[in-house]
């Protein structure tokens, strides 16, 4: 299975209601203000304190006076100007205790590295021939001060008086890569990406992180999956749990920019692909709840808003056309084009915005439920459903994967990392009769689990545990079999997560999604499923059929079985069984079903074919889910 289809899957498999913002105005050029305009050129921290280049003097279209800010929304502190020895401010990262690291040119246009919050500057690094600063390259600042900056080649740490070499690609096996975004997450790790320069090291780059001198690669452009060619321009983050966002190109024709997460080891999991929605921007950040915001570009390539995934209603922030402080909004840029943390881990998002008016501004988004989780636990009435079909009559069987949806049922969103599901995720435990599940991920509304394989009886309690106490049993059906094929806009019903066999390819109309084409006759297709019940060999809850990480030569593998064969209907005909070439647990994820299916060459065709999957005599999967051949 191509492994970025696992957002779709697992990790977003229902749809949550929409985050609701208000908005602080920072600072704006408005009559009064000393501020004339501003740089693309935003940092926020933890504490919603934003750092930002403001201009104050603007002769012809030369901005004449300048200087790096800071505020909360009242007063604003003045970390350096113009007055000083400095120009060409470009913001980095701020950090809890208030300190800006920037990039600036001095009076002998000499560009350097410097760090401040209100009184004396320090400076981190000055531009040599060791040590090339350059303002395509703005550093970043950690919560201990430590100061990551970097050349095309090397990225550097600044503790104090002490420098260090966090990576040299001049050498070695990063030879000739080009070194691109590198930022620090709370964690202290420091993420980065390398990209090709030559085209003897295409394939070798990548998202990677640095912690204590040892290089992780999160996600390789040689990997498994089809989008990890990293765009040399793309900025990428990193959050504590190891999960990296970064923009891409898909490798099918045409490629197409698409906004990716990624674990170590190449766990990769689409957040948009492609432009289907509005062309994704250079701009991505990911938080420690694993919200991930990005840009989009309008036509000619202007930034137009903000969105934290492909559901426009649900996943906008803001975007051009809006109302803001009681104007239309023209465009909307968050953050840096060369780097710059815009989100923080409270879910805030700093941006620049302009009005239809020309008055142009910077304000904060904050999500209204961005407050700590009070009270216990409760899982709503009829909230526990089939995470691919949704339907709340479906009683699911042991094995389904379910999504339970509630309140209070975790501090915030924390997604399960390892190839071995955990029946605990941020201090959140859900049991079956007593039975711990493994859980995929928990949010505060919505939790991703696993049917304990060892239930029997038609009715179980299921219980939600967080520190704030338990929730009160919900009694849930249960049934032998509760099939249900996966779709694309996680809603149920729709296009399903078909893939042509052995591709990441979606069996769709051509430019529905990235890559997309019809099936044709005499295709294999593998479906994605949930729900087919018992397997043989038989396995433990939460574990996938390699017991772990999955060996390159499959020496690990056992392949699952489902006990009770599917029967496969294309447009209202049965397909043959012998056309069935396999049904069981797919090798890399605990829980997932898959299909493997030949196309009959007198298959209907069309572009909304309906695939369906019946098990036994009378167990159906929904019937409104499609794709398409041809």
């Amino acid at each position: 299975m191509k492994r970025y289809l696992l957002a779709v899957i697992l990790s977003a498999s229902a749809t949550l209601p929409a985050v609701e913002y208000t908005f602080a105005k920072i600072a704006d050029n408005a009559a009064g203000s000393p501020f004339r305009d501003f740089k693309p050129s935003v940092a926020i921290n933890d504490n919603g304190t934003v750092a930002f280049a403001g201009i104050t003097e603007i002769v012809g279209r030369d901005p004449v006076r300048q200087g790096i800010y800071s505020s909360s929304g009242g007063a604003v502190t003045t970390i350096a100007d113009t007055n000083g020895n400095l120009a060409d401010f470009v913001v980095g990262g701020i950090n809890l205790a208030g300190r800006v690291a920037f990039l600036a040119m001095d009076r002998t246009f000499n560009y350097g590295i410097y760090t401040g919050e209100g009184g004396p500057l320090s400076t981190v690094a000055l531009n040599s021939s060791e040590t090339p600063v350059r303002p395509l390259h703005p550093p970043d600042i950690n919560n201990e001060g430590a100061v990551t900056y970097q050349t095309d080649s090397r990225i550097f740490v600044r503790q104090g008086s002490a420098t260090r070499t966090a990576l040299d690609a001049r050498t070695g096996p990063y030879a000739d890569l080009i070194v691109n975004s590198a930022q620090w997450n709370s964690r202290g790790d420091l993420a980065f990406v390398l990209y090709s320069s030559v085209n003897s090291t295409v394939g070798k780059g990548g998202l990677f992180y640095e912690r204590a001198g040892q290089i992780t690669a999160i996600s390789r452009d040689n990997g498994p999956v089809t989008h990890q060619v990293i765009s040399g321009g793309g900025a990428a983050s990193m959050n504590a749990n190891g999960v990296g966002a970064f923009l891409a190109f898909t490798n099918v024709f045409p490629p197409q920019l698409g906004v990716f997460t990624a674990t170590a080891g190449g766990r990769v999991a689409t957040v948009e692909a492609g432009d289907k929605n509005g062309s994704v921007g250079g701009m991505v950040c990911i938080n420690d709840q694993g919200t991930v915001a990005y840009s989009l570009l309008g036509d000619g390539g202007s930034p137009t808003g903000i969105v934290t995934g492909p559901d426009r209603a649900n996943d906008k922030v803001i975007v051009a056309g809006d109302t803001l402080f009681g104007e239309r909004v023209a465009r909307v840029v968050p953050g840096n084009f060369a780097g710059g943390r815009f989100l923080n881990n409270k879910g805030q998002i700093a941006f620049l915005y302009i009005l239809q008016s020309g008055v142009v501004g910077l304000a904060v988004a904050t999500p209204k439920d961005s407050g700590p989780v009070s009270g216990k636990p409760s899982v709503a009435e009829g909230g526990i459903v089939n995470a691919a079909s949704l339907a709340p009559q479906a009683a699911p069987a042991p094995g389904t994967i379910v999504s339970l949806f509630g309140a209070n049922l975790a501090p915030k969103l924390t997604v399960a990392s390892t190839p071995i599901l955990p029946t605990s995720l941020d201090g959140v435990s859900v049991t079956f009769n007593g039975i711990a599940a493994p859980l995929f991920f928990v949010s505060p509304g919505q939790v991703n689990a696993q049917v304990p394989f060892e239930l029997t009886g038609a009715s179980v309690n299921v219980v939600v545990r967080t520190a704030q106490g338990e929730s009160e049993p919900r009694r849930l059906t249960l049934a032998s079999l509760n099939p249900a094929i996966y779709t694309m806009d996680q809603s149920g019903k729709g296009q399903g997560v078909v893939v042509l066999a052995n591709s990441a390819i979606i069996a769709a109309p051509a430019g529905a999604y990235a890559g997309s084409r019809p099936a044709k006759r005499g295709e294999t297709i593998t479906i994605y499923a949930n729900g087919l019940g018992a397997v043989t060999p038989t396995i433990e809850n939460g574990v996938n059929s390699c017991g772990g990480t999955c060996a390159p030569n499959g020496s690990n593998l056992v392949l699952r079985y489902a006990v009770t064969p599917p029967n496969i209907f294309l447009g209202g005909m049965q397909v043959p069984q012998a056309n069935v070439l396999f049904a069981g647990l797919t090798p890399e994820f605990a829980g997932l079903y898959q299909i493997n299916v030949t196309i009959p060459l007198d298959a209907k065709t069309g572009p909304a074919v309906p695939v369906l999957i019946r098990q036994g005599t009378v167990v159906f999967s929904r019937d409104d889910v499609t794709i398409a051949i041809e």
